[in-house]
């Protein structure tokens, strides 16, 4: 389970580092980390994963709006 974590943590390092132009609102990463960590834990990985990924999908087309009103 440890190792586990800390490869959804190494994996989602990479992802910020790879992608920090979609994450720009901390609300966001917020929401994607505790839906995705809440879920893992609770043992329903591949729930964990759609749920993360469904997110992110929604991340990239809201991405105009979330950096906007990041900005104002």
């Amino acid at each position: 389970m440890k190792q586990h974590i800390k490869a959804i943590m190494k994996y989602h390092i990479k992802v910020i580092v790879k992608y920090h132009m979609i994450y720009r609102c901390m609300g966001h990463l917020m929401v994607a980390l505790m839906d995705h960590y809440a879920t893992a834990l609770m043992g329903y990985y591949k729930i964990a994963l759609i749920g993360h990924y469904t997110i992110a999908l929604m991340g990239h087309s809201w991405k105009l709006k979330w950096t906007i009103s990041c900005k104002l």
